[in-house]
């Protein structure tokens, strides 16, 4: 989980986004309008996964106006613009509700993360592979081992449960944006229970 700084103007953005790459992209040039797949991998630090590259460029432009984010996006190169489109970012608090979107894909929400720190409060388990040889079996690990567990309540009482890894520092307090990847829990008879939000980004509004 990393913090992301949004950039506050459309030229920062151009500015970080439009760098020409690494020095051995020798056929990418800084700031000639395009940002290529190299330029969002020396931004972003990300260069192999294509669906996190998506979800950090998404929220380092979270702040812009409308017009500025779309100018951004339209100086994108072909490839990075098909890739932008197949990774598209669910705003969870637009869409109202984890259940209609496709578990995998990337999603953002705005909200007050309120901690789980008890599994008298939660007792919901992730599946983990254990490989043996050719042979590939699943075992049920209590989340709260693994990951720290907030709820994060939306408009008409409805929730949405967000986590990240343990042995990272815990959310900020108050509103946040967070965005990650939605995947299942599981209860205890290993039948889908319910979605979370796995956290890679997050953002302070308030900065």
């Amino acid at each position: 989980m990393k913090k992301i700084e949004p950039f506050k103007s459309r030229e920062e953005a151009l500015e970080v986004l439009d760098n020409g790459g690494r020095f051995y992209n020798l056929w990418t040039q800084a700031h000639d309008g395009v940002i290529t797949p190299a330029e969002l991998g020396k931004a972003s630090g990300i260069f192999q996964d294509k669906q996190q590259m998506m979800l950090f460029l998404d929220m380092s432009l979270a702040q812009l106006s409308v017009e500025d984010k779309e100018a951004i996006l339209s100086s994108l190169d072909e490839s990075l613009q098909q890739t932008y489109t197949k990774f598209a970012v669910h705003d969870l608090n637009a869409e109202n509700s984890a259940d209609e979107v496709e578990l995998s894909s990337l999603a953002k929400i705005n909200g007050v993360p309120q901690m789980v720190d008890s599994k008298s409060m939660f007792e919901g388990f992730m599946m983990f592979p254990i490989i043996t040889g050719d042979v590939t079996t699943f075992s049920l690990i209590p989340m709260l081992d693994e990951y720290q567990v907030y709820n994060v309540e939306l408009e008409g009482s409805y929730e949405v449960m967000v986590a990240h890894s343990k042995g990272t520092d815990t959310l900020p307090k108050g509103p946040i944006t967070v965005g990650g990847i939605l995947k299942e829990w599981f209860d205890g008879d290993q039948e889908g229970a319910g979605y979370f939000l796995e956290i890679i980004y997050y953002l302070d509004p308030k900065a």
